[in-house]
């Protein structure tokens, strides 16, 4: 299986990136953020829960075939079990006097039940995505050990303020070979959503 990333850690940091490879669930708002966001992890994943496929979105009809780009993709990643929840893109807006967005999160917690290891957005949605930050803090409401990045980009979103969102694991560089072969799986499907540069250089954390 090919990386991802290399790592910059010392011997300590190395036996806690060891251990990430027991059981590391992913969890992704949108199809591309695998690739954008928690690409650290792509190689250490066994699972990968996606919140979002858009496949019925009047809205975002490009991005229908969104799903089978990213099961392509984890088929390149080596993950083995990947699924897709089928909600639309902005899922935040969800109704709560329905108790719609209620049941959206019991859905991702019950996806999320048998995880010991979970890497997700971080805190601030790496750019201010509502979406991201609410995937955050469902996967709070676990048992499992969250891991995640200090990614932070300033867009047309929420304003970044950033924190330290825990214990530093160690620093993760891009393979971007890989990231361009796996982009190339969205181009070709016509639903890549991100029209900035990956960030390659990035710190893990394990959030506390």
């Amino acid at each position: 299986m090919r990386s991802f990333c290399t790592s910059d850690m010392n011997a300590s940091e190395l036996i806690i990136d060891i251990k990430m490879e027991r059981d590391l669930t992913i969890l992704i708002a949108h199809p591309d953020d695998e690739l954008l966001f928690l690409w650290p992890f792509l190689a250490r994943a066994e699972r990968l829960v996606c919140v979002v496929s858009d496949k019925d979105n009047p809205e975002r009809a490009w991005c229908a075939r969104r799903a089978e780009a990213l099961s392509c993709v984890c088929d390149l990643a080596g993950i083995d079990s990947v699924e897709c929840l089928d909600y639309n893109s902005e899922f935040y807006r969800l109704p709560t006097r329905d108790e719609s967005l209620k049941r959206m999160a019991e859905n991702i917690l019950e996806a999320l039940s048998e995880a010991d290891i979970i890497a997700t957005h971080n805190p601030w949605g790496e750019y201010g995505n509502l979406d991201h930050i609410l995937c955050h803090q469902i996967a709070r409401q676990t048992n499992a050990r969250l891991l995640t990045t200090g990614i932070a980009q300033a867009v047309n979103w929420l304003p970044i303020r950033t924190w330290s969102p825990g214990r530093a694991l160690g620093h993760h560089q891009l393979d971007r070979a890989l990231f361009d072969q796996c982009k190339a799986v969205y181009d070709a499907l016509g639903c890549w959503t991100w029209s900035l540069p990956p960030v390659e250089s990035v710190e893990v954390y394990s959030a506390c």
